[in-house]
């Protein structure tokens, strides 16, 4: 069993980071939640697969490699309230 990071900074048209964001990933070209965690071993799964930017609009995740297979894709969906949402596409697993 091994997990992979996934990290990324999201941030507004004007560059300024998006701090208290949600970061939601999903499976890609769908709608289902994928199984991702906070830490690099042990834990539960994060609940709906949803995060909370950091105060530089950063996220991390984890995934396992026994939930999904080598090459499995990932969408993440960035919302915050005022803000338009949008998705940052493919992120693959090694």
């Amino acid at each position: 069993m091994s997990r992979y990071v996934f990290n990324g900074t999201t941030r507004d048209k004007a560059g300024i980071a998006l701090a208290s964001a949600t970061a939601t990933v999903y499976l890609a070209d769908t709608t289902t939640a994928a199984t991702i965690y906070n830490a690099k071993s042990g834990g539960t799964a994060v609940s709906g697969a949803a995060l909370t930017t950091d105060s530089g609009g950063r996220y991390i995740f984890y995934v396992d490699d026994t939930d999904y297979v080598s090459g499995q894709q990932f969408d993440v969906m960035i919302s915050k309230s005022g803000y338009s949402t949008y998705y940052l596409y493919d992120e693959s697993l090694f």
